[in-house]
């Protein structure tokens, strides 16, 4: 089997699993409650994964994990990208408006400065600031963190962009900062690679909360997270039982590779493409017509 049709694959593999973890409920067809009778209980049909340190299904545990953590963490995530690459475009498209300049600059400057801040130190920064960690100062310190990110990360884009010739011709042509941004970057050029950004950023986001539920920063208990249910079962680690760590790990795993696999899915399959086809015709882009400004306004000097 070719390398390219192994990798996609895999990236289904990876998505269908996950899909099966966070979509189904299980809740109804397992139990969640706590059933001190039957800790540590081995896979079992009444519990395809065993029960936790409180005799509760493992299964349903890690599925609420990823339905109560992870998702609404991914969903803060994207919508601080989004936030991000808005405000960057603004401000390219108003750079030559002095207060706008003097403002996003000083933006930018923040921005730099939210970036390069180490991210555990911004989310425990929260959680100190409102006296109680949980999700929601996860989400906070992400949001920004990601929104700044992305900001930079479109300027950085941009600046890469200025000397291309169909950026230069099109700033000859008398075309607006803003048109160039959104027409030849983030919806044409640019998009693969702001994908694949998000993908990783979403990655980054499972990770860091695992984390900090795990150090006592993030959720706690009894919401589920992969980050405390593995900071749960410490003492069975010591012990030789590995069976919650194992499942936990591997879930943790598959959860924070989805959202790459995902996106190359989307690139690979061609939808990509057609979206971005799509995208042109209502911004009513035409390469044609494109053309025959470029031959006129060559004839005219």
């Amino acid at each position: 089997m070719p390398r390219r049709k192994r990798y996609l694959a895999t990236d289904m593999i990876v998505v269908v699993i996950v899909l099966m973890l966070a979509l189904p409920p299980w809740a109804n067809f397992f139990s969640v409650k706590v059933d001190l009778a039957h800790m540590h209980s081995a896979s079992s049909w009444q519990h395809p994964l065993g029960t936790d340190n409180l005799g509760r299904d493992l299964l349903v545990r890690l599925s609420q994990a990823l339905a109560q953590a992870v998702l609404p963490l991914w969903c803060s995530v994207i919508m601080a990208s989004t936030a991000g690459l808005i405000m960057a475009q603004v401000a390219l498209a108003t750079a030559t408006s002095r207060y706008s300049r003097y403002f996003f600059n000083a933006f930018g400057m923040l921005a730099v400065a939210a970036a390069s801040v180490p991210m555990t130190v911004t989310t425990f920064a929260w959680a100190a600031w409102f006296e109680e960690a949980g999700l929601f100062s996860v989400i906070l310190a992400l949001s920004v963190i990601f929104t700044a990110r992305a900001f930079l990360h479109i300027k950085d884009l941009a600046r890469q962009s200025t000397n291309l010739a169909f950026w230069s011709a099109h700033e000859a042509l008398g075309g607006r900062t803003g048109d160039r941004v959104w027409r030849y970057g983030i919806s044409s050029a640019w998009t693969p690679e702001l994908l694949l950004a998000l993908g990783l950023n979403l990655r980054v986001a499972v990770a860091i909360e695992a984390s900090l539920s795990y150090l006592g920063f993030g959720i706690q208990e009894p919401t589920a997270s992969f980050g405390n249910i593995l900071a749960a079962h410490f003492d069975e680690y010591l012990k030789g039982q590995w069976t919650v760590m194992a499942m936990t790990l591997a879930a943790l795993a598959l959860t924070a590779a989805a959202p790459l696999a995902f996106i190359r899915l989307f690139i690979d399959s061609g939808l990509l493409q057609v979206i971005t086809r799509l995208l042109a015709k209502l911004d009513g882009l035409h390469v044609s017509a494109l053309k025959q400004r470029l031959r006129v306004h060559t004839s005219q000097q």
